[in-house]
């Protein structure tokens, strides 16, 4: 079963050039916003391959109602943030952290910083976030991790994509609760709860095996 990355954040940040950059290590000079869209690859994580299926999304508000279509049976989400666009960064905490958590609760989240590449521009460089401040949205929205890339440069994505992989195969390597930790962790919580049951004297309890 292939691995499922829904990537989200406001219109504009760079989502669908890091996928195409990922993916067909191309990046497109335009600017042609997505509805939903889907790309796959493979990557690899302790030597083992590892498919991705990877749900471009529209970060527009027009698209409030249609994007969370696609955000079911999803394993991991990217939420990404242009480094040249302070509103984007904000949006992370005012809008797209609250969308992922209300449509789905439970599954990791990784803050990427897209555009990094715009640091080193003389027009732009001194006014972009830092990862200083990036780490502490991460940390605020309790993200699993957080990664900088830049497609145009092709730098960080793949490693990206590698630890989309981990979190799936491996989640407790991150300190993250595979999905059975917490049934097998409430199993062993009820036997408790009937063994004393058992041993407290008093009349025909029944015991569970």
């Amino acid at each position: 079963m292939d691995t499922k990355v829904v990537i989200v954040g406001d219109g504009a940040v760079g989502k669908t050039n890091f996928l195409l950059s990922g993916v067909n290590h191309i990046f497109p000079e335009d600017y042609n916003p997505t509805v939903v869209d889907n790309f796959s690859t493979e990557t690899t994580y302790k030597d083992k391959t590892v498919g991705l299926t990877l749900w471009d999304t529209a970060g527009q508000e027009d698209f409030d109602e249609l994007r969370p279509l696609s955000y079911p049976d999803t394993h991991v989400f990217i939420i990404g943030f242009d480094v040249s666009n302070s509103t984007s960064l904000e949006n992370i905490e005012a809008k797209w952290i609250k969308e992922v958590r209300t449509h789905c609760p439970n599954t990791p989240v990784i803050l990427v910083a897209l555009k990094c590449d715009l640091r080193n521009d003389p027009r732009k460089g001194t006014e972009c976030i830092t990862e200083e401040q990036a780490k502490k949205v991460q940390e605020r929205i309790g993200a699993v991790c957080y990664r900088e890339c830049s497609a145009k440069q092709h730098k960080g994505i793949e490693e990206i994509f590698q630890l989309c992989a981990q979190i799936k195969l491996d989640p407790e390597s991150l300190g993250i609760k595979s999905p059975n930790s917490n049934s097998t962790n409430a199993k062993k919580e009820n036997e408790k709860k009937d063994d004393k049951k058992n041993n407290s004297g008093g009349g025909g309890g029944c015991l569970v095996m």
